[in-house]
């Protein structure tokens, strides 16, 4: 064999032998790194289940109900993973059971009830409200919000790489350490498959559209229903973390602050049901667009998703009646039994000027009892003209206190393994401390 063939040979065998030598180190290496298995390292090479320590059942918290012990307000949490505690080993690590015990160490007690687990987002948070309401009766309600809340309609972007769709990824994640570790670091580094998770939130979940609508309707039930049980309430708004430079979703968390002390939720066209009547362009008009009710179109043109209500709805028409003169009732808007289809109250809607401009009525619909329902509210022509309505608009009043912690999240490593990025017992406790500044704050600012 010529001398050149034998040290190209040579070389490629120690090449071979150096990248197996690093494969084989790197195996062992991460081997005794994460020797835990993922029992303690949440994500972590192994596939082991981490271990949580739980207060009880899958309950990681306290849950005070019934009847409450004289002088002791009652908190009431409600949130996900993020407040459950999702990679923190120990219950007591969790930022609500903290701010308990730096009540008890202040000497001002409180009881506690805790309603979180992994996976809730806020349909499913409105339904633990309502099965613990009459139970827990808390004294202030704190609500944990993390973005994927608002995914009550969603179109995830795809995250799976090409080589993870190849048959033999899978096993040979469970097989090597090291395979799983590349891969899992070079899926966070390399460019999004389709868009960024932040790019879908932003150009999805806009306000005109069914997807934040949806978000605004259950948030509506979830924040009228707190305002019945609880004279505090407390908005907590978890950042994804982290970030540099401007936090990517903070007109989210904007939106969210201005949803919590809103005076009136606005439903777009993009977020009613119509049987009849076609969207036409409205520059002049909050969401751009109107819908042309043609005089000859059934009652309950247009209906919309069930909101929960209760007692006297006070409803907010934007509309123009070109064909109408000043004083004439141009349709007539009702509130409607979504289970049954029966109108629990209606009204008409009287147009206050001619012409082809915007014109903003309220009309309050009393409803039959004051039990606490989703009611559907529906519109129809009264057939004298077109009627293009723009918004209909819920008069409310949820009155949320909101703490973002978009700023302090960010200022150290929260996550609690390179793997995940739920928050580590450090993170729970500096949530736990700025919980309690700002409900200290707002007792001070009561107590004036």
């Amino acid at each position: 064999m010529p001398a050149t063939a034998v040290g190209l040979a040579l070389r490629a065998s120690l090449l071979l032998c150096s990248v197996l030598i690093f494969l084989a180190t790197g195996e062992i290496a991460l081997r005794a790194v994460y020797r835990d298995a993922g029992k303690r390292t949440l994500g972590a090479p192994g596939f082991h289940v981490f271990e949580h320590v739980n207060a009880h059942d899958q309950q990681r918290g306290r849950l005070d109900f019934g009847a409450k012990r004289a002088g002791l307000p009652r908190l009431l949490v409600v949130g996900d993973s993020i407040t459950w505690g999702t990679g923190v080993r120990e219950w007591q690590d969790t930022w609500p059971e903290q701010l308990a015990r730096m009540y008890e160490q202040a000497e001002q007690a409180r009881e506690l009830a805790v309603l979180s687990l992994p996976g809730r987002e806020i349909d499913a948070h409105v339904e633990q409200v309502k099965i613990w309401a009459n139970d827990i009766r808390p004294d202030i309600f704190i609500y944990q919000w993390y973005v994927n809340d608002v995914e009550i309609l969603h179109r995830r972007p795809s995250t799976e790489r090409s080589w993870q769709q190849q048959g033999w990824h899978d096993w040979l994640r469970r097989a090597s350490y090291l395979y799983y570790f590349l891969d899992n670091r070079v899926s966070q580094l390399l460019p999004p498959v389709e868009r960024s998770y932040v790019d879908y939130i932003l150009q999805d979940f806009i306000p005109s559209s069914l997807e934040w609508s949806e978000f605004e309707r259950y948030f509506h039930e979830l924040a009228t229903r707190a305002r019945e049980m609880s004279p505090q309430r407390l908005l907590l708004l978890y950042p994804q973390v982290p970030f540099s430079g401007e936090y990517p979703l903070r007109s989210v968390h904007q939106r969210l602050a201005a949803l919590a002390r809103a005076e009136r939720i606005s439903i777009p066209p993009a977020a009613w049901v119509r049987t009849s009547g076609d969207i036409v362009d409205r520059p002049d008009g909050k969401w751009k667009q109107a819908v042309r009710v043609p005089s000859s179109a059934p009652p309950r043109s247009i209906i919309t998703r069930p909101y929960y209500a209760r007692g006297e709805v006070t409803l907010i028409a934007t509309f123009a009646a070109p064909d109408s003169p000043s004083g004439t009732a141009v349709g007539t808007l009702e509130a409607v039994d979504p289970e049954t289809g029966v109108t629990m109250a209606a009204a008409p809607l009287v147009s206050r000027k001619a012409g082809d401009a915007l014109q903003e009525v309220s009309v309050q619909l009393q409803l039959q009892d004051d039990k606490g329902r989703g009611v559907q509210l529906a519109f129809g022509t009264a057939g004298g003209g077109d009627v293009l309505l723009a918004s209909v608009d819920l008069r409310v009043n949820y009155g949320f206190d909101v703490l973002d912690l978009t700023e302090t999240m960010n200022g150290f490593d929260t996550h609690v393994s390179i793997f995940d990025a739920h928050p580590n017992p450090a993170a729970h406790r500096v949530v736990a401390e700025q919980v309690f500044t700002k409900l200290a704050a707002l007792e001070r600012e009561n107590a004036r």
